[in-house]
């Protein structure tokens, strides 16, 4: 690979030019074009590249028509360069001083991309050239070096005289990998090696070469620390992301982002290298505490920990280990870390001590400032809208989130009126609505509440704490400014309560909150603890204060994160399903419980019928047992048979090569009753055919935890549909409306019944029933629609967390979305659509 270098006279080194500090005036002298004033609308301009420079107090935005600089704290734009030429798609900066390196990109006539240009903004002129046979991937300036990236090869340049000092082979390299480190006393570059997976360090001022193994996969991002001693790296995997010693390659730490596949934007190491932060396709940022830190770094230092450590011995090719040492900060890890060995290794991983959550469909590169704030700048949508975002309580417009400690909301202050003990009832999305009323109405008569415990009495038997599947700190800290949330009462309490019995009570169904504040806030004063032995449906549909709706939203949308864990492996299955194309989520709730409970026994043998109502007895809480199996059918009751859902499905349109995932327990009557829905549709898998026994061996006998993972898959579907309106139907309905109104095929049960009786009796053609079947559901599809409220009659009226309706607003509350995104493109093909 050959170049031409052209150079003009006068090229100073860069320490000694001017500053970029004011917009000033653009007069570029030939070839350069001059400004065209008809392109000063941001909305016909076209983001083409975003770049830190190399302390991070500032960026560069490459546009379709020239480039921009922007300051970070406070934010602002600097100045930008608009030209009638074309735009640029590298623009790199060094530091503040005015000289930039460009790239042509878009539909820049002048500057094709396989050529570099070193502008001088000060002299409004070009001081050196580079053209090269291919195009250029990255550039990286510093004080002393120019260093050009090519697919397979890369040049480093003297940058007083730009004479090439260094040629580097690498593996293939078309993202342009490569990194450079800042400091005076240190010249490192770190760029992919010969090999799959292998990172090559330079140390220029050492002489020295090495070559470090990082990953089986091929390499996707990296990072140096200012001085160049550490390297983060990340694979194409996008799991792990390790630190390592770039004196003699040794791995100094491991941490983990997530168990599924990911895109890495960006990996970022804080100036006082306490800190990592990981960008990614995820839409979540994701902070980790180094354990291992530069020694003699003041933190509270900030030029200090900017200009980094002094290494003396340029010479001396020993380790570093000297300037290692253990960090206090802690990540998260699993409760089951202590069998490490023995379970998947995921489960000895360290994980993010912090996360911040965005729209997927966003871009972001992360940064630290110069106070170790976190950064994010990103691009919306395509349009050129670069701005600093902060998303844990910043300053301003600017970019300010301390992580020392993690920034919390700030406290709501208020005078307890007692405590309020909460033992929930039912499956998890029965248990989750239930969470979200009990917080509300804590909040609302200042109580404070007591992490809620499970149902662990249930025909599941699941002996899952909250902690196991919610995670408890967040749902804690999320809602400081709302009300207190304690893990346990206070000993004093507690000894208290073992003396005298706890005053116990389940709170009357459908309750508005005058109930609350008349009946129940009394006796919370009086007894100081008080006990819900229910928690379902214990607040009213309908009719109360639109703030505590709200609440009742954020609870469920913010505040219930489930476990890292369980996180993890439901992103692992999602990908999964992701990767294959589009798929349905079908909810078939043809589960022995719940055909014992609601006396369903359409399609079932004689001997089944009598399991299930032996079964039914079995269980006092269950009031009705005897049960008229047709009648409920008839009336729209019952679940739908697998059979059944299989004649809607293809009646929908669906075609054979759907791929559809079976969100649920295990089917009642096992393979046999899944036969004719496999034959139709073979592309239907669930989570146990998806994941290895491994990996979900820690969740086996836990309904509820492998119910979380359903929940999630659910929610990441491009079409839902539920056999049953049962509770996680409608609890999923309602988040995927919040979501985006994500497509939610809720089934006509009764009319389906009808129509399936016809067409089995020959009643109706297949044509007919088709037709008939998609015209029932044309508006059934999860569109906003107003919640239907029947006065007297809550059980027969919409329920409230199938459609929120007083939180679907834009960006109501300042809520968002704390698990995923709707991904882009086309829904399935569903007839009438």
């Amino acid at each position: 690979m050959s170049s031409h270098v052209s150079t003009s006279r006068g090229l100073h080194p860069p320490g000694k030019l001017g500053t970029l500090d004011s917009p000033g005036a653009w007069q570029p002298p030939a070839p350069m074009a001059q400004p065209d004033a008809g392109r000063g609308d941001d909305q016909e301009v076209r983001l083409l590249s975003v770049a830190w420079n190399q302390d991070c107090g500032c960026f560069a935005a490459g546009t379709s028509n020239g480039f921009r600089i922007f300051n970070c704290e406070p934010f602002k734009e600097t100045f930008r360069r608009d030209l009638k030429s074309g735009g640029f798609a590298i623009v790199e900066m060094l530091f503040r001083c005015n000289v930039l390196a460009l790239v042509g990109g878009g539909s820049n006539v002048l500057y094709p991309p396989n050529k570099v240009i070193i502008w001088d903004d000060l002299l409004s002129r070009c001081i050196g050239e580079f053209a090269f046979r291919s195009d250029v991937r990255a550039v990286k300036l510093a004080k002393d070096y120019i260093v050009i990236v090519l697919e397979h090869k890369i040049f480093v340049y003297n940058f007083t005289d730009l004479k090439l000092l260094y040629q580097i082979d690498t593996l293939s390299n078309p993202n342009g990998l490569c990194c450079l480190s800042h400091h005076s006393n240190t010249s490192v570059l770190a760029c992919p090696g010969l090999h799959q997976g292998h990172v090559r360090v330079e140390h220029f001022g050492l002489q020295m070469v090495k070559t470090i193994p990082a990953h089986d996969s091929h390499i996707s991002c990296m990072s140096l620390t200012m001085d160049g001693l550490l390297l983060a790296t990340a694979s194409t995997k996008g799991t792990l992301i390790r630190i390592f010693n770039t004196m003699d390659g040794t791995r100094l730490q491991e941490v983990r982002r997530g168990l599924d596949k990911a895109e890495i934007y960006s990996i970022a190491l804080s100036p006082n290298v306490q800190w990592l932060a990981v960008s990614s396709d995820k839409g979540t940022v994701h902070i980790f505490s180094l354990r291992v830190r530069v020694a003699g770094v003041d933190s509270s230092n900030e030029q200090r920990a900017l200009e980094g450590p002094r290494m003396d011995h340029q010479n001396s090719s020993s380790s570093i280990d000297p300037l290692i040492q253990a960090n206090t900060g802690s990540n998260a890890s699993s409760s089951l870390s202590f069998m490490r060995g023995i379970l998947p290794k995921y489960f000895s991983s360290e994980w993010s001590f912090a996360q911040f959550h965005l729209p997927e469909v966003t871009r972001y590169i992360v940064a630290f400032g110069a106070q170790n704030t976190v950064m994010m700048v990103a691009s919306i949508a395509g349009l050129f809208r670069p701005r600093v975002l902060a998303d844990c309580g910043g300053k301003g417009g600017g970019a300010a989130a301390r992580l020392s400690p993690p920034a919390l909301v700030p406290k709501r202050i208020y005078k307890s009126n007692g405590y309020l003990r909460v033992t929930c009832n039912g499956g998890l999305n029965q248990m989750r609505a239930g969470i979200c009323d009990m917080v509300t109405i804590a909040r609302h008569l200042n109580l404070t509440l007591v992490v809620p415990e499970l149902d662990k009495r249930s025909f599941w038997a699941d002996p899952s704490d909250f902690g196991d599947i919610f995670d408890v700190d967040h749902f804690i800290n999320s809602l400081r400014d709302e009300l207190m949330i304690v893990k346990e009462m206070p000993l004093k309490l507690q000894l208290i309560r073992t003396k005298k019995r706890l005053y116990s009570m389940p709170p009357v169904s459908w309750s508005n909150e005058t109930y609350y504040l008349k009946q129940v806030l009394p006796l919370a004063r009086k007894h100081k603890v008080i006990h819900f032995d229910k928690s379902d449906a214990r607040l009213a549909n309908n009719g109360l204060p639109v703030q505590l709706q709200m609440l009742r939203c954020r609870v469920n949308f913010d505040a219930l994160r489930f476990t890292p864990q369980i996180e993890a492996l439901g992103r692992q299955l999602i990908s999964t399903l992701q990767r294959s194309g589009q798929f349905v989520a079908l909810h078939l709730r043809y589960e022995m419980d719940m055909l014992s409970f609601s006396g369903c026994t359409h399609g079932c043998s004689t001997e089944e019928t009598e399991e299930l109502t032996r079964m039914r007895y079995a269980y006092p809480w269950w009031k009705e047992k005897e049960i008229g199996s047709e009648a409920k059918r008839l009336q729209g009751l019952c679940p739908l048979t697998p059979e059944e859902i299989t004649l809607v499905l293809k009646a929908l349109g669906f075609t054979k090569d759907t791929l559809i995932y079976i969100a649920s327990g295990e089917i009642y009557g096992g393979e046999r009753r899944l036969a004719v829905l496999k034959a139709a549709y073979p592309k239907l898998v669930r989570k146990e055919k998806i994941l290895s026994p491994d990996e979900l061996r820690p969740f086996q006998n836990h309904s509820t935890q492998m119910a979380a993972l359903d929940y999630m898959v659910s929610l990441a579907s491009d079409i839902f549909i539920p056999s049953y309106d049962g509770n996680m139907a409608r609890v999923v309905e309602g988040h995927r409306r919040y979501m985006g109104f994500r497509k939610t095929i809720a089934l006509d049960r009764k009319k389906l019944v009808e129509l399936l009786d016809l067409f089995q009796g020959r009643a109706l053609s297949w044509d007919e029933f088709s037709g008939a079947v998609k015209e029932a559901h044309k508006s059934r599809t999860g569109h906003p629609t107003d919640r239907k409220a029947i006065p007297g009659q809550p059980k027969e009226e919409d329920y409230f967390y199938a459609n929120p309706q007083e939180c679907l607003g834009s960006n109501v509350g300042g809520l968002r979305d704390s698990l995923l995104t709707a991904r882009p493109g086309n829904p399935l093909a569903v007839a009438n659509e």
